[in-house]
């Protein structure tokens, strides 16, 4: 998967704003990128591989592999609840998180949602069995 964030933008106002050519397309999805630390959440949205933006904008790969995909329709003050939900289904699953970064993937927004929830998918890096 490819994500996109151009300089200076979240999510929301590249979305909204003005939109770059090609890379907007019906399949595209927000992302919000836990970069780990201090950093923060990564935002962007999703792109095509081999995407070549019509202006500068950081493109970030992340690899493959076996997540554990978790769905949720929230609340907009629930996302911290669903993550820990995420992790506990993991952990009582016994499932271990792989050291690469966990992620958001938007569905629908509150705005969008006839109850005003926010649909998403928590994936979570699972390690590979030996």
């Amino acid at each position: 998967m490819v994500i996109a964030r151009q300089a200076g933008r979240e999510y929301p106002q590249l979305v909204a704003g003005d939109r770059p050519v090609g890379m907007i397309t019906s399949s595209t999805s927000g992302i919000g990128v836990d970069s780990g630390g201090a950093n923060g959440t990564w935002q962007g949205i999703t792109v095509p591989i081999g995407t070549v933006p019509d202006r500068p904008v950081a493109v970030r790969t992340i690899s493959g592999g076996p997540f554990a995909v978790c769905h949720f329709e929230v609340d907009s003050d629930s996302f911290q609840q669903a993550w820990e939900d995420a992790f506990a289904w993991l952990v009582d699953g016994g499932y271990e998180c792989d050291d690469k970064p966990c992620y958001e993937l938007y569905q629908q927004s509150a705005a969008d949602h006839p109850e005003g929830k926010c649909v998403f998918d928590i994936c979570i890096p699972l390690k590979r069995e030996n």
